[in-house]
C-alpha cells in the first residue's frame, strides 16, 4: 500500500517538475489568454499525467476560442471604425494579439487609415482657414469701397454746401 502511494506520489512529482511545467507552458500558453500562472495553478490540482495533459490541452482550447472570438470581434471593430480614434483604438486591440492571423496586417491598415483621416482634416482645416480669409478679404474690400463712397459723398456734400452758401451769400449782398 504505501508502495502504491509512493509510486502515486513520483508520478505527481513528474507532473509538476519544473521540466514539466515549462513543457507545458512553451506548448500552450496563450499571451493574455492562457498564462503561465493558470498553467501552475491547474497542474498542482491534477494527479497523474495524462490528466495533466488533457487538462492543459483543454483550457489551450478554451483560450483559443477566446483568442479567436476577440480576433473577430477586433475585425468587425476594424469593419465599423470611422474616426481618427475609432482606429487609433483597433490597431491597439489588434496588436494585443501579438500577430495573431492576420492582425499585425490590420493594426497597419488601422495605423494608415487613421493618418490619411489626420491629413484629411487638416487639409479641411487650412482649405477652411483659406475659404475665411478670402471672404475677409471680400468684405473688407467692399468695406472700403463702402467707405470710399461715403467720403466722396460727404466731401460733395460739403462742395455742395459751400458753393450753396456763396451763392446764397451773395445773392444777400445783392439785395
Amino acid at each position: 500500500m504505501s508502495e502504491m502511494n509512493q509510486n502515486e506520489q513520483s508520478i505527481k512529482e513528474k507532473i509538476v517538475t519544473e521540466e514539466t511545467v515549462k513543457e507545458f507552458i512553451e506548448k500552450y500558453a496563450i499571451k493574455g489568454y492562457l498564462t503561465e500562472a493558470k498553467i501552475r495553478s491547474r497542474l498542482s490540482e491534477v494527479e497523474d499525467s495524462d490528466d495533466a495533459e488533457s487538462l492543459i490541452y483543454g483550457l489551450y482550447e478554451e483560450a483559443c476560442g477566446k483568442r479567436e472570438q476577440a480576433y473577430q470581434n477586433r475585425v468587425a471593430n476594424y469593419k465599423n471604425a470611422l474616426t481618427i480614434q475609432d482606429f487609433e483604438n483597433v490597431k491597439e486591440t489588434l496588436e494585443a494579439l501579438d500577430g495573431y492571423k492576420d492582425s499585425e496586417q490590420l493594426a497597419m491598415e488601422c495605423r494608415k487609415k487613421a493618418d490619411e483621416l489626420k491629413q484629411q482634416k487638416i487639409q479641411e482645416r487650412k482649405t477652411t482657414e483659406a475659404e475665411l480669409e478670402k471672404e475677409l478679404k471680400a468684405v473688407y474690400a467692399k468695406d472700403k469701397k463702402q467707405v470710399k463712397w461715403l467720403i466722396l459723398g460727404v466731401i460733395a456734400l460739403i462742395i455742395i454746401s459751400s458753393v450753396l452758401l456763396l451763392w446764397l451769400g451773395e445773392s444777400i449782398l445783392l439785395m
